[in-house]
């Protein structure tokens, strides 16, 4: 395929452009510069070609992909646009795959992604998944722990303090699965007061993180679970999500759950099962467990 036809293909946003992802790789060094000057230069919402959003949903992916860890810059400022037209953009990899995505680039400065932290004109899912962001990148050996420590202890003291924010879920999480002993009293004192919201995170899903992440060390987030990996294939990826499937004749299945943010553009991730067990393929984070328990995910069949 050539790269008109992949260029042209990656603008669809009715189905995974499954041909076009594969071939994208042999021409990735042409590819790269034109991902890179899409991003720079996203245009005004509602002013785009047809396909560029759509287009720079999957270059953001295979740039990560690529490492093309010069691309990292544009990448960061991109996140710090209005909080809506990213919904759209990237719906519900805002909390699924763009941290991993972001720590795959990192380039080795964390400024960007602490910039992003700490922006408070943006959504809060952004910034949350920005300190899980850096995380990986110190799990991964590719930035200082004790660089990040001094981060996440500055951000306690500037980040306001207001119940309920899922910004401090990410700095909770940050703090649990790097095992920060230095920074524990802090963080029991973030749950005390309540600035992240008991039902998605609270002291004993804290307790029983940190221990297990002491217990395990670096290599719990380097070789861990799904939530923790490097991004490494957009297309393997993705073809695992329910709403990225070739549409079928056979009914199915959705579980009502509360609204969260929507794929990009007409492509969704919809939870849907053709059968009465629940399904837990690819179930975010911190939405609702489709057991019906009622808990988030992640607190419950997710563990």
């Amino acid at each position: 395929m050539d790269i008109a036809t992949i260029w042209y293909e990656l603008g669809d946003d009715k189905r995974l452009p499954r041909a076009a992802l594969a071939a994208a790789g042999d021409h990735r060094d042409a590819l790269i510069p034109r991902f890179v000057d899409l991003i720079e230069r996203r245009p005004a919402r509602g002013h785009a070609s047809y396909g560029d959003e759509t287009r720079i949903f999957y270059g953001f992916h295979l740039l990560a992909e690529w490492r093309a860890h010069a691309a990292y810059p544009a990448m960061a400022q991109l996140l710090h646009g209005d909080a809506d037209p990213l919904d759209e953009l990237f719906g519900d990899c805002l909390t699924e795959t763009v941290y991993r995505v972001m720590a795959t680039v990192f380039d080795g400065d964390p400024q960007p992604l602490q910039d992003l932290c700490l922006d408070r004109r943006l959504n809060e899912f952004t910034r949350s998944g920005m300190f899980s962001a850096l995380a990986m990148a110190v799990g991964h050996g590719r930035l200082e722990r004790e660089r990040f420590v001094a981060f996440l202890k500055d951000a306690y003291y500037r980040m306001p303090k207001r119940e309920g924010s899922f910004v401090w879920n990410g700095w909770l999480e940050a703090v649990a699965s790097l095992a920060i002993v230095e920074l524990r009293p802090l963080a029991e004192t973030a749950l005390a007061r309540h600035y992240v919201d008991a039902t998605v995170y609270d002291r004993d899903h804290f307790d029983e993180e940190f221990a297990r992440h002491e217990a395990a060390g670096r290599a719990d987030i380097a070789g861990g679970t799904e939530h923790t990996r490097l991004w490494t294939d957009t297309l393997g990826e993705f073809s695992t999500w329910p709403g990225f499937a070739e549409p079928s004749s056979t009914p199915s299945r959705s579980y009502s759950e509360p609204p969260v943010a929507r794929p990009p553009l007409a492509i969704e991730r919809d939870r849907v099962v053709a059968k009465p067990e629940p399904y837990f393929g690819h179930v975010g984070r911190n939405a609702v467990c489709p057991c019906g328990s009622g808990q988030k995910f992640k607190r419950c069949h997710g563990r």
